[in-house]
């Protein structure tokens, strides 16, 4: 009775101090933004505004023109659950001292994050000689999205207004959010509402919800708000102008302030008309243009556009630097700014999209690509006319998926933000990236074999050693006078036990059945090849989809057939105008590649799969690779072609045989075992890629 009782006092005292603090802090806040913000007549404050086409921020009591240089950041950190973040503040305020120190001026916030995270902005823009400029985005309820359709519906209507009033409330330290699983909670007390240049509503917006609302709503054409009004407009159009005047209301009566507004629009609801573009996206354009903003200083364009993402802008009319030219047709067709607030290079291993016009390919680029690529894309976004580029992301994000890899929707994203999938392109897009920390993870594929010693070999008669992280597995072998010109190694690894060889065909055999075979002879020939009957991809695009071709058969479980693995990059695509299809697009991702992954040598080579000097090699293969689909449970896939693509098995060890052919010598090992550990408490190091440095010394100049 005397512990319920004193638990109820220290909550209600808790509610006391909190709400208290929010009144100090709005007070103290209060009076910094008087030094950085313009008031009107009604005394309403801004920190931007929009003039002459550009966009304006009040520095040193006066106007000055803001060319966008950003990045977007949130609280990822690997091993917490998808908004369960307990990002350090201490972390924060790093990322933003290296952000700054890339040059950027402006960062965009892609959802409400933890607490600490904007306590981090706070502290460090009030210390800060240049301070970080805020976009604050505001998601759709994409559950409720993909339920309804429809804009108008009551679900999706009132959520996004409650987020859209939270994420002001949060911006301006005046929130306490309870358990949400949608985005983070906690008590909001840090008011950093005066650099916050807008709000940016709408994330997740796709075609088939723009398209599907203007066909339920034909006759809503027009609104006339308080701040902002659609005059013979489509039903969208007019839902974003009502979106943005409760927006610009909300903030005006609650804090006397008034930000700049935008509604997200991507390459599929864009005002543009795309050649051989689908039914569904020809009718979701959205026009900003139709929107009358009433102060005539507060509205921009914002578009999330990636030259790799949607097939048909591969084969529209704009032929050379279809991008560049894609960027001036937008910024021409506009009268108000125009921002790319999403544009991005993966550094993934694994391939997902590509871009058969600049080769602006979603992953397998090297870091070092990634810099020179992504500022190609800010150049055409400088040079198009636009105001400003935001760069995604600031750090790789585990937890994304990738919407057009079908392997990856088979792998099990329950754990995937305690472990680093290579081969997901989405996961890859930061500047920063978060490595293992400690001597027993994370081995430099880089021919200097001292990370080795920390191992003994499995084998009692050769040199062979395994390890591996959350990441990679890796494997060590050495034989004197090795020779990848002139011997042929075959390394067998048994996965699952519902399926293999001890096979293939007449180039090896090994002591037990295998599921992969590496194949290294010669160092431009190196690759992976999978047993037919446990390669997914030909499962789900020859099988089970029959996207490539008609497989009418499953493949016999002790079948002695090693095929190659392939990633998928398009699929059929049509063209409406001539009735005909462009085959689909893959590439062979088993394919190994030779280089070093020192990130301090000259020769770095993120992509390096093995290297070799002297008398040994050392490889590693990502997880996702051999068809390991939740590495914290250890599970891999298990028999789909019987049990279908939610099956798996627990894998506690790993079965390894290596065979070697050299010019005196040939041998087979015996089944070696490589025993799973437990990844629960891993450490990571945050680790700046290269592509941050080609970054930063471009916007040095810009």
């Amino acid at each position: 009775m005397y512990i319920r009782r004193f638990l109820i006092y220290l909550s209600l005292a808790l509610l006391i101090i909190g709400f208290s603090s929010i009144i100090v802090y709005r007070n103290v806040s209060r009076n910094m933004v008087g030094k950085i913000m313009d008031y009107d007549h009604n005394q309403i404050g801004s920190t931007a505004r929009i003039k002459d086409g550009k966009i304006q921020i009040y520095r040193g009591n006066k106007w000055e023109d803001l060319l966008i240089k950003g990045v977007q950041v949130n609280s990822f950190t690997p091993g917490y659950a998808r908004n369960k973040s307990s990002v350090d503040k201490s972390d924060v305020m790093t990322w933003l001292e290296q952000i700054s120190g890339m040059n950027a001026n402006v960062i965009t916030i892609p959802s409400i994050q933890p607490p600490s995270f904007y306590n981090a902005i706070y502290d460090y823009n009030l210390n800060a000689e240049r301070p970080l400029y805020i976009i604050h985005e505001i998601p759709i309820d994409e559950k409720a999205l993909l339920k309804h359709f429809d804009a108008y519906n009551k679900e999706i209507y009132s959520s996004l207004k409650k987020d859209i009033a939270r994420t002001i409330d949060v911006v301006h330290g005046n929130r306490v959010i309870f358990d949400n699983s949608r985005h983070h909670a906690g008590l909001y007390l840090k008011d950093i509402s005066a650099y916050v240049l807008g709000y940016i509503i709408g994330t997740n917006t796709n075609a088939e919800f723009v398209t599907l609302t203007n066909l339920r709503h034909p006759h809503i054409t027009s609104y006339d708000g308080k701040f902002f009004s659609v005059n013979g407009g489509k039903p969208f159009e007019v839902f974003i102008a009502e979106l943005l005047d409760f927006a610009a209301e909300y903030e005006i009566d609650k804090y006397e302030q008034f930000s700049l507004l935008s509604y997200i629009c991507t390459m599929e609801t864009d005002p543009i008309e795309h050649k051989n573009e689908s039914n569904s996206t020809k009718n979701a354009n959205i026009d900003l243009e139709n929107i009358i903003d009433k102060s005539k200083s507060k509205i921009f364009a914002s578009y999330a556009v990636h030259p790799n993402t949607y097939d048909f802008f591969d084969f529209g009319e704009r032929k050379e630097l279809a991008f560049y030219n894609y960027l001036i047709d937008i910024n021409t067709h506009h009268s108000i700014p125009v921002i790319v607030s999403d544009i991005g290079i993966p550094s993934s291993r694994g391939m997902s999209k590509v871009d058969i016009d600049e080769g602006f390919n979603r992953g397998n680029v090297t870091e070092i690509q990634q810099g020179e690529q992504i500022v190609q894309l800010l150049d055409y976004i400088y040079k198009s006319g636009c105001i400003g580029g935001v760069i995604y992301s600031w750090q790789d994000d585990w937890s994304k998926t990738t919407a057009f890899n079908l392997m990856e929707d088979y792998s099990d994203q329950s754990s995937s933000t305690y472990w680093y999938d290579a081969q997901a392109s989405d996961e890859s897009f930061g500047l920063m990236a978060f490595r293992p920390k400690g001597k027993e993870y994370g081995i430099s594929i880089d021919g200097d074999f001292t990370d080795w010693d920390y191992f003994s070999s499995i084998s009692k008669h050769h040199h062979i050693k395994v390890t591996s992280d959350t990441s990679y597995l890796y494997l060590y072998f050495k034989k004197e006078g090795l020779s990848l010109t002139h011997d042929k190694i075959y390394i067998g690894l048994d996965i699952t036990p519902l399926s293999g060889s001890k096979n293939w065909e007449d180039k090896v055999d090994f002591p037990m059945p295998v599921d992969f075979i590496l194949e290294f002879q010669g160092y431009n020939e190196a690759r992976i090849v999978v047993h037919e009957r446990y390669n997914l991809f030909n499962y789900l695009y020859k099988y089970y989809s029959n996207i490539i071709e008609k497989q009418v058969r499953p493949p016999d479980p002790n079948s002695k057939i090693f095929s190659a693995i392939y990633l998928l990059n398009r699929k059929h695509f049509y063209f409406r105008e001539t009735n005909t299809v462009e085959h689909p697009v893959y590439y062979e991702t088993g394919r190994l590649v030779y280089g070093n992954s020192d990130q301090n040598s000259r020769d770095y080579n993120s992509l390096a799969d093995f290297n070799k000097e002297g008398d040994a090699i050392e490889i590693r293969i990502p997880w996702m690779l051999i068809n390991v689909k939740n590495l914290l449970k250890k599970q891999a896939q298990g028999d789909f072609y019987s049990k279908g693509l939610d099956s798996y098995v627990y894998i506690k060890n790993i079965g390894i045989s290596l065979y070697y052919e050299g010019e005196n010598e040939r041998f087979t090992t015996e089944k070696l075992i490589y025993k799973i550990p437990s990844y629960k408490h891993m450490e990571y190091d945050q680790v700046l890629k290269r592509s941050y440095y080609i970054v930063r010394d471009y916007w040095k100049d810009i």
